[in-house]
């Protein structure tokens, strides 16, 4: 019994180390073998933005370094083929057959025990199971692995491309969170409670704020994102005013979940602008111009006609002969002739009466600051008495003459009556995205100042 107890402990001992090289040495195969797709993933990201090359080779090492373990216990060795790695040792075949009448108790079987163990006694300095893996495939494994690295630090303008929609993406994640906070919260609005319109109400709102979830998702830098986000603002203002409106019609808008609903879109609205500005997007602002040589200051629009001239040193004289249509808003025109006199050393010409050296007084009739408070609508007849011409047969042309000049052909109509009505259609094109991206600031500050 000993004898038998010693040869099993022998022939465990040889197949634990054969498994185990077995295992060894699949991974590093099958990892090196996996350094090739891990390449493969290396070279994409330097033609297309690719955030995850890095990840991805890593994945697949890691993937083939498991596959190998697994297919390494799958083929691992059994006691008889542990025994006839044994037998490679110059034993000839003892340990095997000893294995096979290992439970036969013939005093053949013992002798062969016997014999076998002894003989594998003698050999025990020579029989060396190795662990190691094969060297080519060690050698495969650190020509894969050495490949992606190298690959992975070629510097290339697509992987600072990838980082930066990765940034991106990752800032408009945070702001679609907050947006399904909101989405979540109109979806438990008792629609039950609601008539049609405030159902249709709510609904509107509802595939707004899908919209700018879409549009966020599609982001892939910071001026898109910023111009989702601007959008986005609009969107939550509009919904805050839109659940105020409908929690005034509701008798008990807590249960309804208007209340919570609107709560958050307003809370939602103040936040929004730092987060837009944490984004990192530049800042587009519309001013005022100014014309000093005028002295006038105009904001968006066209103006024609002739204005304000001056010569002199340290003494004016002033000029000022001019017509002209204001085609937008702060558009100047005017008519009038003046005369006068400079002050100083200087000598001033004009349509008009005088003209002078040293000192003196003059006066001008005539303005050239008008401001028109009201404006035209294309192709539109209208009765206004300071057009000549015929208005109504002229079929060529959008514009036609008048005594000051050329006309737009249409009806003049009262500033205020339209102004509300161009507002209302920038601000739905500004939330339904109709614009180019960055412009929707511009567009606001310019609405933003008219109504002022």
């Amino acid at each position: 019994m000993e004898i038998k107890k010693k040869l099993l402990e022998q022939i465990r001992h040889c197949k634990r180390k054969m498994n185990l090289a077995k295992c060894m040495d699949c991974g590093v195969c099958f990892t090196a073998a996996a350094g090739i797709p891990g390449i493969f993933c290396e070279l994409f990201a330097l033609c297309r933005p690719f955030y995850y090359a890095h990840q991805t080779a890593l994945v697949c090492f890691l993937a083939g370094t498991l596959t190998g373990i697994l297919y390494g216990i799958y083929k691992r060795a059994d006691m008889k083929q542990a025994a006839g790695r044994l037998d490679s040792f110059g034993l000839q075949e003892r340990m095997v057959t000893a294995w096979e009448q290992m439970e036969s108790e013939t005093e053949f079987a013992v002798r062969l025990r016997q014999d076998a163990c002894y003989r594998c006694e003698q050999k025990k300095e020579q029989i060396k199971i190795s662990i190691l893996p094969d060297k080519k495939h060690i050698l495969a494994f650190f020509l894969s692995v050495l490949a992606v690295l190298c690959i992975s630090f070629i510097p290339s303008p697509v992987r600072e491309l990838a980082k930066l929609r990765h940034e991106v993406q990752e800032k408009a994640k945070e702001e679609k969170e907050e947006l399904d906070e909101l989405m979540e919260a109109l979806e438990d609005v008792d629609m039950d409670s609601l008539t049609e319109e405030q159902k249709a109400q709510v609904k509107a709102l509802s595939d707004a704020m899908q919209l700018s979830r879409e549009e966020l998702s599609r982001a892939d830098s910071w001026e898109s994102l910023a111009a989702a986000a601007e959008r986005l603002s609009y969107k939550y203002e509009q919904a805050e005013q839109s659940l105020s409106s409908l929690a005034d019609q509701l008798s008990n808008p807590e249960d309804a979940g208007v209340a919570s609903a609107k709560d958050l879109a307003k809370a939602m609205a103040n936040q929004n602008g730092q987060q837009t500005a944490q984004a990192g997007t530049p800042s587009v602002s519309a001013g005022n111009g100014e014309n000093e040589n005028g002295g006038s200051e105009g904001s968006t629009g066209k103006e024609s006609g002739e204005s304000e001239s001056s010569q002199g040193k340290d003494g004016e004289s002033k000029e000022e002969s001019g017509t002209g249509g204001g085609d937008g808003t702060g558009g100047e025109s005017g008519t009038g002739n003046g005369s006068g006199n400079g002050n100083g050393n200087g000598d001033g010409t004009g349509d008009g009466a005088g003209t002078g050296n040293g000192t003196g007084n003059g006066r001008g009739e005539g303005s050239s600051n008008t401001v028109h408070d009201y404006v035209s609508i294309p192709n539109h007849v209208g009765d206004d008495a300071s057009l000549t011409g015929n208005k109504t047969e002229n079929q060529d042309s959008d514009y036609y003459r008048n005594q000051n000049g050329l006309a737009w052909e249409g009806e003049h109509v009262d500033y205020d009556s339209v102004i509300g009505q161009y507002t209302d259609n920038a601000y739905e094109g500004i939330a339904k995205g109709r614009y180019p991206s960055g412009m929707e600031p511009v567009i606001r500050d310019y609405f933003e100042n008219l109504n002022h």
